[in-house]
Formats: structure tokens, sequence, C-alpha cells
């Protein structure tokens, strides 16, 4: 095991330690920023899907939808894509050096997310957050099924289950 990920999981039992959950799940998150989009007068889509980002000038200036709608950015377009679609999604003489260094970053090895709900009517009382399962500390982190590492997010923030029940993150 690293030394980064020895301070990680030690540092989730410090005393007054802030955990990186939202209150009110990541659904909080996404109507918040909804609202900021809004406010200002913004329009949010859903299900939209891009075509292209248009670059005028060395800038990206809008996109351009499946379905032959273009809308045009006042300020900038913000991908949430990963770096490797959102390069496909440019004009392939539009950005080069960007283009270039989007393409040339190595992707990371993937992991499964899961997402349970479960009934917590037989769990114990004195259940923590976070539980991590190491098999082989000598062996790299990344190692297949080396590590296991869970998280209960809704002991810290109970309306992310329904009541007698508790959300569970594997990784």
């Amino acid at each position: 095991m690293t030394a980064v990920m020895a301070y990680m999981l030690a540092d989730w039992y410090r005393p007054n330690v802030k955990l990186d959950y939202p209150k009110g799940g990541t659904g909080a998150v996404i109507d918040a920023l909804v609202r900021g989009v809004t406010k200002t007068g913004g329009k949010v889509y859903t299900s939209a899907h891009v075509d292209q980002i248009l670059v005028e000038s060395n800038r990206a200036v809008g996109v351009r939808l499946k379905s032959g709608k273009v809308l045009r950015a006042r300020k900038g377009v913000v991908s949430n894509a990963s770096i490797w679609n959102t390069a496909r999604l440019l004009q392939p003489d539009a950005l080069p050096e960007y283009l270039q260094e989007m393409q040339s970053t190595p992707q990371t090895e993937s992991f499964l997310h899961l997402h349970l709900g479960i009934d917590a009517k037989d769990l114990p009382a004195d259940l923590q957050c976070h539980y991590a399962v190491v098999n082989d500390f000598k062996q790299p982190i990344n190692s297949p099924g080396n590590v296991i590492i869970i998280s209960i997010p809704s002991l810290l923030d109970p309306s992310l289950a329904p009541a007698g029940s508790h959300t569970i993150h594997g990784k």
C-alpha cells in the first residue's frame, strides 16, 4: 500500500474530520448548479446530445446538438464529458495544441463503483461510515481485487435513505 493510501485511510478516523458527502446527496449539488445557471438567465438542457463543440478564433463559442440545433455561448463552453470524449467533439483542426494535450493524457485504470440500498434493522449501532479491506499491504492499491472501500454516507446524512435503511457505496 502506498503512503498516500495509508494517509487517506487514517485521515477518515481523525477527530473532527470533514467528509465529502453533500447533504441531500449528489442530486443536491446538481440542483444547486441548475439554480445558479437559471438565476443568472441561463438555460439547462437535458437529453440534448452534443454533436460538435463549435470553435471560432481558438475559442469554444457554442455547440451543435445532434438534432442540428446550435446553441451559442456568451462566455464559454463547459464540458462534463471525459477529456477524450470532449476531444472527439472538437473539429479536427480546432485548438490543435489543446487537442494534442487531451489525446496524450493517459487514462486511469478502471474500477467498479457499486451503489446499494440496504435494510438497516440488523446492523450494529456503532457502525462506522468507512471501511477498507486491503488484501495485501505489499501490493499496489490498484492490483486487481487488492483494495475494497465501503462507505455508508447515510450515517452522516439520514436523508440519503428511507427510514430504517442505509445507502452503501463500494469501490
